[in-house]
C-alpha cells in the first residue's frame, strides 16, 4: 500500500486516508493493519504513544 505521510494535526483523517488503502489493498486483517500503522508513524510521535504500541 501507499501509505500517506502521517498528519500529527489531523490524526483521524490520517487513519481514514489509511483504512482507504487498506481496503483497496485487500488488508482485511487487523496484525497487518497495526504493523502498517506503527511502521509508517516517526519515531518523534511513536514516542507518545509508546504504551499502545508495545502492548497493543
Amino acid at each position: 500500500i501507499k501509505a500517506p505521510p502521517f498528519w500529527p494535526e489531523e490524526p483521524e483523517l490520517w487513519f481514514a486516508q489509511l483504512e482507504g488503502q487498506f481496503t483497496l489493498g485487500g488488508i482485511t486483517q487487523d496484525a497487518t493493519k497495526y504493523l502498517y500503522v506503527i511502521a509508517h508513524i516517526e519515531t518523534k510521535y511513536a514516542r507518545e504513544v509508546r504504551d499502545i504500541i508495545t502492548q497493543p
